[in-house]
């Protein structure tokens, strides 16, 4: 079963000063082992005069750790740097490496 879980919010405005928004989740799935696992996805919605969005872009990683923790700190680095999902595969290959070198170097 998978949840999804808003964490952050943040607002921006493009090169036109129309108003966008990035949305981050936690995602928490269990394997067939009944462990869990967290991932991330990441929205960037176009914001209408009246207050409504629809998404434009999105991009999910499915499984990234165990550690709920871990994931957590993921995305409030992907909050504080405004990334994007067009990029954000990338960014949490280089911050999962990172960690995985911490841990084990």
């Amino acid at each position: 079963m998978r949840q999804f879980h808003v964490m952050e919010d943040v607002q921006l405005f493009d090169q036109n000063n129309d108003s966008i928004l990035l949305k981050y989740y936690l995602l928490e799935e269990k394997s067939r082992d009944r462990k869990k696992n967290y991932g991330i996805l990441v929205e960037k919605c176009h914001v209408a005069e009246d207050g409504q969005y629809h998404v434009e872009e999105k991009e999910k990683i499915p499984a990234i750790s165990e550690s709920r923790e871990f994931v957590m700190e993921t995305i409030g680095k992907l909050r504080d740097h405004q990334i994007t999902p067009m990029c954000v595969e990338e960014i949490v290959d280089d911050l999962v490496t990172m960690e995985s070198m911490k841990n084990h170097g």
